[in-house]
């Protein structure tokens, strides 16, 4: 499946999955959080539920969102997944989540890949 991302118009490719693998519950937590900030949150998915939120330590946070790489080895290999939000009510992903997770997948990781917004959570599976 192709999306076309109307906000940066380019072909990404990625697939929506129908449902998210998150409880209910750590979406609600997610939307929550993400409808307390004017800027992108960021962080990762400990096993099946746990939410460890990560600095973004972007020079856009309004519209991008980058994580230490520090932050990153310090869970790494129980990182299970990773979310950021889209201030903008955006559910799909942005060219720069294109460019970011396209090098991620090539490399092997194998990280589910979430969007935030203030009222859902959205999983995406890369099959570029």
């Amino acid at each position: 499946m192709t999306i076309i991302d109307p906000v940066a118009p380019a072909q990404v490719n990625w697939l929506r999955l129908a449902s998210c693998s998150l409880a209910e519950e750590t979406q609600r937590l997610l939307s929550v959080r993400a409808s307390r900030h004017r800027f992108e949150i960021c962080g990762f998915i400990i096993g099946e539920n746990e939410i460890v939120p990560a600095i973004n330590t972007s020079d856009t946070p309004n519209k991008n969102f980058s994580i230490a790489p520090e932050e990153t080895e310090k869970y790494g290999a129980s990182i299970t997944g990773i979310y950021h939000s889209h201030p903008s009510g955006f559910n799909g992903p942005s060219h720069a989540d294109e460019e970011g997770m396209k090098f991620l997948y090539r490399a092997g990781c194998p990280w589910r890949y979430f969007i935030v917004t203030s009222g859902d959570v959205i999983e995406y599976k890369w099959i570029g």
